[in-house]
This record gives C-alpha cells, sequence and structure tokens, in this order.
C-alpha cells in the first residue's frame, strides 16, 4: 500500500496527471477555446497598456486603475466602432463594383487576341448548377465563419474587461 501512494506521490505521475486533466479541460471546451483565447490575450494586453499608462499618470495625479482601464476600453470600442462605421461600407462598395466591372468585362471583352482566348475559353466551360450552388454555399459558410470569428472577439473584449474589473 506504501507502494502505491508513494508511487502516486511521484513527481512524474503528478505531472503526468495534470497535463491529462488539463488535455481532457482543453477538450472539453473544444468549441469554447478561440473565445477563452481572445479574452485572456485582450486582457493580457489591455492590462499591460493600462499598467504602463497609470505608471505616468500617477506621477502627475493619482487615479484609479479601474478608472484608467475603463476609459481605455470606452477609447478603443469606440474607435473599433469608427472603423466599422467608416470602412465597411466602402469595402462593400469596392466588392461590389469589382464583381460589375468583371462582369462588364466578361459581356464585353476588348479585342486583344489573349483575352478574347480567354474569356471565348470560360465561355466554354461547362456550367454546371451543381457545382455553383456549392460555390455559392462555401462563400456563404466563409461569411458566417468570418461574422462568427468577429463576434468571438468582440464578446472576448467585453469578458476581458469584466475578468480586469
Amino acid at each position: 500500500m506504501a507502494d502505491i501512494k508513494n508511487f502516486f506521490q511521484s513527481k512524474g505521475v503528478i505531472t503526468v496527471l495534470t497535463l491529462l486533466v488539463l488535455v481532457l479541460f482543453l477538450y472539453s471546451i473544444g468549441n469554447l477555446i478561440n473565445l477563452v483565447l481572445f479574452t485572456f490575450i485582450f486582457a493580457f494586453l489591455m492590462n499591460r497598456f493600462q499598467t504602463y499608462i497609470s505608471r505616468y499618470v500617477n506621477r502627475i495625479v493619482k487615479v484609479d486603475p479601474r478608472i484608467i482601464l475603463v476609459f481605455m476600453y470606452v477609447i478603443f470600442l469606440s474607435a473599433l466602432g469608427l472603423v466599422f462605421y467608416k470602412y465597411l461600407p466602402i469595402i462593400t462598395m469596392q466588392i461590389a463594383d469589382l464583381i460589375t466591372e468583371i462582369q462588364q468585362f466578361l459581356r464585353r471583352p476588348p479585342e486583344d487576341p489573349a483575352i478574347k482566348f480567354v474569356v471565348d475559353s470560360i465561355n466554354s466551360l461547362p456550367v454546371d448548377i451543381q457545382n455553383n450552388m456549392t460555390n455559392m454555399k462555401s462563400i456563404l459558410s466563409y461569411a458566417t465563419g468570418v461574422g462568427h470569428v468577429a463576434f468571438q472577439v468582440m464578446l472576448g473584449i467585453i469578458l476581458s474587461l469584466f475578468l480586469l474589473l
């Protein structure tokens, strides 16, 4: 009995068991791992930045670090919202213009023989509706994946604020 107790108290067994428990925990939260990583990355970065700012502000006037932290998050989220508000419509308009330009190019290609050969080759490809639907589904799944990651980033930012407060 003492041998079994000594075996489980050895450093190697404790290390392996700790690693095993950690792997099982990470496997169990597999769907949330991105959210956990984003939360801790933002918490680490904002804590470092808050400590840096607090050091210089406290030389002038004593301020509670939590006030500086909330102020930093307000500025960060406002700047992020402003960037989305200003540049998201521009990006969507540019993508729509690009699609329109490609369609116009394919309808009326220039008289260059090389371009005419490429356009004729594209037009001679068999049009398969099932293949086009598969491509549209992959584009839609990509767009929803980007939206899902953006949602996780925003949630990670908010959770990191609560973690630091």
